[in-house]
């Protein structure tokens, strides 16, 4: 079963000579007893795997808007459906 409730942030670093935007992805986890991992796409893209409930996406852009997605995957890697969440920055 998929993962629920996705939210996605933005924040920034202030180093005083440039600042980093970064995004920040949250979700509950599967129902699913036997999902090992999450992976994470970026506009359709794949970014990453995790076995966290989180993600952050470093060196965003201020402006502009973003369409993430997270999938469960299971201990025979097959992929759940796929939640999403736009972030209109």
């Amino acid at each position: 079963s998929p993962p629920s409730n996705l939210t996605v942030t933005q924040s920034s670093n202030n180093f005083g000579i440039f600042t980093e935007y970064y995004n920040k992805l949250e979700w509950i986890g599967s129902v699913d007893p036997d999902i090992v991992s999450y992976a994470v796409f970026r506009n359709g893209k794949f970014l990453n795997k995790t076995s966290e409930l989180s993600y952050i996406d470093n060196n965003q852009t201020q402006n502009g808007t973003v369409v993430y997605g997270v999938v469960a995957i299971n201990n025979q890697q097959s992929q759940s459906s796929m939640i999403t969440a736009t972030l209109y920055a």
